[in-house]
């Protein structure tokens, strides 16, 4: 080797900064290589990718004035197709055993769908990729409006194979094409960006320690008081410098616990907290946290040398509210683990059994698996665990699997359309036979998918998978799936698989379920998904996922289906629950078997809805949507003193009095439960209300009827007292009733409220005093509506300078012309009327009412009330509303 070559290497060798001054960093690149003598555009030992998508016209070079830790950066830029370099020097060792990480900073311009990649590869001594060895980190682009900055990528793998010699890496910039899912297979259409670019620096490749962190409990959930357990280890050829700290927080990410220490290779395991035998490089350690209040929680372990974070692995833990008791599984609720990869298929009994879950789909046909291929004895255990849990298995088809998609063309369920039956039929027929036993229900096609609903070919192709299955299983089921959004009718051929889309409002699931029920005949169950947490934030999550559920249970569906509340661990070993498993597990522990009542009144602008288990009621709460931004609703409950009134987490959010008696409860748009309740009670609150809850507003004597159902078991017998707001009078002034079980109170009541009382609901409360020993009270909160039948008022109030502008909207809903006086009074100021008259049906008119300079000193604390209203001028009637200028 030349000398000026030779000081070139040595140079550049020198110039890869070292982040710390052991052996575990391989390489480094800052992309500052003219210390080295390298006066070339590309940095050394890195050369182009070329194959189809990257074109070779496209080139990468070093740029100086775009960098991070030097002002050196490696810059792609894009004219159409990917841009992809690789490093090929051969000083990226790797040994069996090892992990590996590769972890840099790229920024790119706005792309629409062009990102940025880093991949890690293993090699064989022959530098020839290890299969299966590949993985890739996020990908990334900057969005339009935001500010272009570094971001992290990373990418980490661990060296199973015996083979592995070498690590490799990549850096791309690469068009949708090249990273993004297929979803129509080879029909998928991609678009591209023209022109774009990244920046890649600090790049850093390194040995990383092995971690592992395990909860002590299987899919770690522990009862209630008990204390969680966490096991550690740590493998790595150097452990004298390395530090451990476990942290425990919060979904929200509060810290409830911590506990740190270095990893001391020699001594004994009493020596520090965080000390542990070690055996040939191998630390090892279990560590017990105090016991936490209900909920989920992730625990983090992180391994520092000299400062830096040299590895890292989290888990998560539930506690639950109580024991690990459980009730028999819920039939209704389904578990969809049809993406759940078949070696963690073992740990799904004591998953699903966790939240009471009564049915779980798995796939056993897709694009990545086929159970005939894998171990048959393992499968049939499976099926074994979860019959002697009382779990429903549902076989599902929603892929092709490899073997067979050599032979028809491709992995999607299309391919199976145009090819020859004969090539699916026989392995179905022998798959069905197989597990005969235990496989009597099978859905066809993925939840969500529609190509039923679009395609008519694929109804004839079920009744053959349907006839295929019959002929060795007479009274199976084969569900397809229909997305809730296509019309259904009778043509559709078998069961259903009904998905609700996020785009569905909880309290709308019950139109489709009807719908459903009253166009067809078929069994079919009910497909829920949750909002995206990331989008929508914790707390909306949250609310709508128990939200969805109740509207389902509430629908009366028999089958409800919502995917696993798990997630696959880091190292991908391991299922672990998500934020959604304590939520769920409330939800089916507590209306298991429970059967849907009607809703019931809690308070003012509250959802309730009662459920019955064998005479045992459960109440679900929650503010309506209109408050649901709002401070909340207190009421007062009377309750026993065995009651439960805890949060869909399973936390207490009331202290129950040892005996029976009224307890305040803060409702809020996060659902409550509200347990034991005595259902007959809950029912004859529900019954309480008048007939028609419209009032006209005019001076004539308004008359509804009061209705109530004994819906009790005895006979009941009290009074009952409406109370209403201020200056409001109903006669009689208390109604006296004695009923037997089944009987109805129907009683008519006049109602007078003052003239000056503005249009819109009021408050109205019924206080039923039972006889009895204890002379109960039951306070029912109702609505009564002030308005007109035939004609609306919209009114706003607006601020222009100092003056004050109220403008009114009036339509006439009705079918004669209408004459009304509008008017407008603000304190301090002089009443103005304006007269609407000849207003024919269906027509709208504008009216304007300006008072000059009484805006001035408004402000928050001094707000000025404006009334406005309409005042029939040949009748009583009329309307008022009340507004408030800031």
């Amino acid at each position: 080797m030349r000398p000026t070559v030779f000081t070139a290497l040595l140079l550049f060798f020198f110039s890869l900064t070292p982040v710390r001054a052991d052996d575990r960093v391989l390489r480094f690149f800052d992309f500052d290589e003219r210390a080295a003598g390298n006066v070339e555009d590309l940095p050394m030992h890195w050369s182009k990718v070329t194959g189809t998508g990257l074109p070779t016209y496209l080139q990468g070079r070093m740029v100086r004035g775009v960098g991070r830790s030097s002002p050196y950066s490696f810059r792609f830029d894009l004219n159409g197709g990917s841009l992809m370099y690789r490093y090929e020097g051969r000083d990226l060792p790797a040994h069996v055993g090892g992990r590996y990480r590769v972890e840099g900073f790229v920024k790119t311009t706005v792309l629409e769908n062009a990102r940025a990649r880093i991949t890690l590869q293993l090699l064989d001594q022959d530098f020839s990729p290890l299969p299966g060895s590949r993985v890739d980190s996020d990908v990334y682009a900057s969005a339009a409006g935001t500010a272009a900055d570094w971001q992290p990528l990373m990418a980490e793998i661990r060296a199973e194979d015996p083979r592995v010699a070498y690590v490799q890496i990549d850096l791309g910039l690469l068009q949708p094409n090249l990273y993004a899912a297929r979803t129509l297979g080879d029909r998928t259409i991609f678009n591209q960006d023209v022109q774009g670019s990244a920046w890649f620096t600090d790049v850093l490749v390194s040995q990383i320690p092995e971690l592992m962190l395990t909860p002590t409990r299987p899919g770690g959930i522990f009862a209630g008081g008990e204390e969680p357990g966490l096991r550690m280890s740590v493998n790595d050829r150097i452990l004298g410098d390395l530090n451990a700290s476990v942290e425990i927080r919060d979904a929200a990410g509060n810290l409830l616990h911590q506990q740190n220490g270095p990893i001391t290779p020699n001594g004994p395991p009493s020596a520090d907290p965080m000390s542990a035998a070690v055996n040939k490089g191998l630390w090892q350690q279990t560590i017990m946290a105090p016991a936490m209040p209900p909920g989920w929680y992730i625990a983090t372990l992180k391994v520092t040398s000299g400062g830096k974070v040299v590895g890292e692995r989290s888990t998560t833990l539930v506690q639950l509210a109580d024991g690990r008791k459980t009730l028999n599984p819920d039939v209704r609720l389904g578990l969809s683990a049809i993406d759940v990869p078949p070696g963690l298929w073992g740990q799904l009994p004591d998953l699903v059994a966790g939240v009471n879950g009564g049915r779980l789909k798995l796939a056993l046909w897709s694009p990545n698996n086929d159970v005939q291929t894998a171990d048959a004895d393992t499968f049939q255990n499976l099926l074994t665990r979860l019959d002697d849990i009382g779990i429903r298995p549902t076989a599902c088809i929603t892929g092709v699997p490899p073997m067979m998609a050599e032979l028809v063309g491709g992995n999607d369920l299309d391919h199976l359309l145009k090819a020859d039956p004969t090539i699916w039929q026989n392995s179905l027929k022998l798959l069905v036979a197989r597990h005969a036993t235990h496989l009597d229900r099978w859905q066809l096609g993925a939840d969500g998918s529609d190509v039923f609903a679009r395609n008519p070919k694929w109804q004839a192709f079920y009744q053959q998978v349907r006839g295929s299955i019959s002929e060795l299983v007479p009274q199976s089921d084969l569900a397809f799936p229909w997305p809730a959004l296509y019309e259904t009718d009778q043509s559709i051929p078998g069961e259903v698989a009904l998905s609700i889309p996020t785009s569905v409002l909880p309290e709308q699931i019950p139109l489709y379920v009807n719908d459903l029920k009253e166009r067809s005949s078929r069994t079919f169950s009910l497909g829920l998904v949750p909002l995206d947490r990331h989008r929508y934030g914790r707390d909306v999550y949250t609310r709508d996922y128990v939200q969805r559920i109740v509207w389902a249970f509430a629908s009366e569906a028999t089958r409800v289906d919502v995917p696993l509340p798990c997630r696959i661990s880091d190292d991908g070993r391991r299922l672990e629950p998500d934020e959604l498993y304590p939520v769920l597990r409330t939800l089916a522990f507590w209306l298991a078997d429970a059967k849907y009542a009607g809703k019931v009144p809690v308070a003012e602008g509250v959802d309730g809805f009662l459920f019955d288990r064998n005479g045992t009621g459960i109440i679900m709460a929650w503010t309506s949507a209109m408050q649901a931004e709002g401070r909340g609703v207190t009421t007062r409950l009377n309750v026993p003193g065995d009651a439960k009134i805890i949060n869909c987490f399973g936390m207490p959010v009331a202290s129950v009095p040892a005996g029976p008696g009224m307890v305040d409860v803060q409702l809020s748009s996060l659902p409550i439960l509200i347990t034991p309740v005595d259902a007959g009670l809950a029912r004859l609150r529900a019954s309480a209300g008048f007939d028609k809850p419209l009032l006209e507003s005019s001076f004539q004597s308004h008359t509804r009827k009061f209705r109530m159902v004994n819906t009790m078991n005895e006979p009941i017998s009290g009074t009952v007292k409406l109370v209403g707001e201020e200056g409001w009078n109903f006669l009689p002034g208390a109604i006296g009733f004695a009923l037997n079980p089944g009987e109805t109170l129907e009683k008519e009541v006049g109602i007078e409220f003052p003239y000056s009382t503005a249009g819109g609901p009021h408050k109205v409360e019924a206080v039923i005093s039972l006889s009895s020993q204890t002379m109960q009270k039951i306070r029912v909160p109702m609505q009564l509506r002030l308005g007109l039948s035939d004609i609306g008022m919209q009114s706003l109030v607006l601020r222009d300078g100092d003056d004050v502008i109220v403008q009114q909207l009036i339509t006439n809903y009705g079918t004669k012309a209408a004459n009304y006086t509008a008017f407008a009074v603000l304190a301090g100021q002089a009443r103005q009327e304006k007269l609407v008259t000849s207003l024919g049906a269906s027509r709208t008119v504008l009216k304007r009412f300006r008072f000059a300079g009484a805006a001035k000193g408004a402000s928050p604390k001094t707000p000025l009330k404006v009334r406005t209203g309409l005042r029939e001028i040949d009748g009583q009637r009329m309307l008022n509303d009340d507004l408030v200028l800031q």
